[in-house]
């Protein structure tokens, strides 16, 4: 029985989902932290062996290329970047060294109070959170309403008619 082009037949499916790599899930590669010698840079005299950080291990938080004059200086790098990476896990290779310089900056600053680098961040993140929300034009008026409830309201007549602001309230139920 011959099988047309547009037919499927049972067990195709499998070698098009093997060979189609968004329906593929992987493992993520592994880290290869081993210098290379680059021959282009070598002809020109500059530094020829290249270390590819990536952005997990990088100062900068991106990917870098370090490069080195020896084989050997590229290998003591690479052992640094490892034991780091070891030592630390993944929870410090998310963190750059400049913010680990100033989360101990911070953890300086709060040495004589008796507060939790952490606490400090939560009162922040609330005040903040505070400070910057926002209000429709009725609950804004409500609330001012509500503070002028107990002044005479012919009192703000007066004054805003006085200040020439046009602005009057008028209240026949009170």
């Amino acid at each position: 029985m011959r099988i047309k082009r547009n037919q499927q037949a049972r067990g195709t499916h499998f070698w098009r989902d093997l060979c189609d790599p968004t329906t593929r899930t992987t493992m993520p590669r592994r880290t290869i932290l081993e210098p290379t010698k680059i021959p282009s840079r070598c002809a020109q005299g500059k530094s020829a062996w290249c270390i590819n950080v990536p952005a997990e291990l990088s100062e900068t938080g991106k990917r870098q290329q370090l490069f080195f004059q020896t084989e050997k200086l590229a290998k003591v790098q690479c052992a640094a970047f490892k034991a780091r990476a070891k030592t630390f896990g993944n929870s410090l290779t998310l963190l750059t060294p400049a913010h680990i310089a100033e989360a101990a900056e911070a953890y300086h600053l709060l040495e004589d109070m008796n507060a939790s680098l952490l606490t400090v961040v939560h009162g922040f993140i609330h005040a903040y959170k505070v400070r910057t929300a926002s209000v429709t034009f009725p609950a804004l008026f409500d609330q001012f309403l509500d503070t002028k409830a107990d002044r005479n309201h012919m009192s703000i007549c007066e004054s805003s008619a006085s200040h020439g602001t046009g602005f009057q309230i008028f209240t026949n139920d009170l």
